[in-house]
């Protein structure tokens, strides 16, 4: 039933002419009224967001990403985010975003354990190397990607998930 035929129910009389026009007037600003409330109601849900996007990457400090389905996967990896520092931490992000990675941690040359050869001092024990072996690749699917978007790709976000969730006092060098 449409606003405009509950509206005219609530009189007591059939009244016609322009008073039909006002009813479908009235009653078309809220039958859009509800459709923008449904629309809002989806946009409360981050794996559903679309016109709030860019809000919820705001809220969560978030870069943009390429694509939309992509957009959703970081937000949505950060708001079930708990947090860690440990190489297992690191790996699980990854693989939630869809990418088998292996991590390679630099100490600090220390006597009896450093080899002959190995760099001695140059502040390494701060950077750590993602190593890359897959990748999850995304494809332009109707209702998650909208207009503008290439019809398929490698996710591109790993990059800026894990620069974000690192501690800041390091550096992290990719190899993917």
């Amino acid at each position: 039933m449409f606003h405009k035929d509950v509206l005219r129910l609530l009189f007591p009389l059939e009244l016609g002419g322009v008073f039909d026009a006002d009813l479908e007037l009235e009653g078309k600003h809220l039958d859009d009224a509800e459709g923008r409330a449904g629309d809002l109601l989806n946009e409360t849900f981050p794996d559903e967001a679309l016109e709030l996007m860019p809000d919820w990457e705001r809220v969560y400090e978030l870069s943009p990403g390429e694509t939309l389905q992509e957009r959703r996967d970081r937000l949505v990896a950060k708001i079930k985010e708990l947090g860690g520092l440990s190489r297992e931490y690191f790996i699980a992000i990854a693989a939630a975003l869809g990418y088998t990675i292996e991590i390679i941690e630099y100490g600090p040359f220390r006597a009896g354990v450093g080899r002959a050869g190995d760099p001695v001092g140059d502040g390494n024990q701060w950077i750590w190397k993602v190593k890359g072996v897959s990748q999850n690749t995304y494809y332009f699917r109707a209702g998650q990607s909208t207009c503008g978007e290439r019809l398929g790709g490698a996710l591109a976000g790993l990059e800026a998930v894990l620069d974000e969730l690192k501690p800041a006092h390091t550096a992290i060098n990719y190899e993917l």
